[in-house]
C-alpha cells in the first residue's frame, strides 16, 4: 500500500511529532507539508 500522507500512531502525539520533527529533516531532508503537534 502506498500511502501519500503516513500517520503516526502513538500515545503522545505531541511529543513524537516533535521528535520527528527535529530527526526527519536531519536524515532525509524532508519538509513537512503540513499539521502541526496538536493536529493528532
Amino acid at each position: 500500500m502506498f500511502a501519500l500522507y503516513p500517520r503516526v500512531l502513538a500515545g503522545d502525539y505531541p511529543a513524537v511529532f516533535a521528535f520527528y520533527a527535529a530527526v526527519l529533516p536531519e536524515l532525509t531532508g524532508s519538509v513537512l507539508a503540513h499539521g502541526d503537534a496538536v493536529s493528532g
